[in-house]
């Protein structure tokens, strides 16, 4: 199967928790933007948090796609976890195998990536900044 059918694949398998997680967040004329676009592979703990984008806008924010060659899509899932307030200044993508844990505040600056089996735990704050790859 070819990369672009597996990806299209995985968007439609994952649009019913990705119009979960839009509408859980967001006020409905927000959601029906789809700023977060998640992959049915990624296990949501918790969304009692608060999701701050500044623009709000399609795909603004991508968790559970893209590849690396460590990561085993079969056996590595994301964790979605937002107790706290995440905030979002622009683009925003974590790759299979990404988690993010907030229980405090989590900033994050415009052209980030994460992946390759990468974590973020945050119980207070923590602010990143602009074009960062973690990996």
């Amino acid at each position: 199967m070819s990369d672009k059918v597996r990806l299209i694949a995985w968007y439609i398998l994952g649009f019913p928790k990705t119009l979960w997680v839009n509408f859980r967040l967001f006020k409905f004329t927000d959601a029906l933007r789809l700023p977060i676009i998640v992959s049915h592979k990624t296990r949501i703990k918790s969304l009692s948090g608060r999701v701050i984008m500044d623009p709000i806008s399609f795909a603004h924010f991508k968790i559970g796609f893209g590849t690396t060659e460590t990561t085993d899509f079969k056996y590595h899932r994301p964790i979605l976890n937002i107790k706290g307030d995440f905030r979002m200044n622009g683009k925003v993508r974590m790759g299979v195998g990404s988690k993010i844990h907030v229980y405090g505040t989590l900033e994050i600056g415009n052209n980030f990536n994460m992946t390759g089996n990468s974590s973020i735990i945050c119980n207070k704050r923590i602010v990143i900044g602009e074009h960062v790859l973690i990996s």
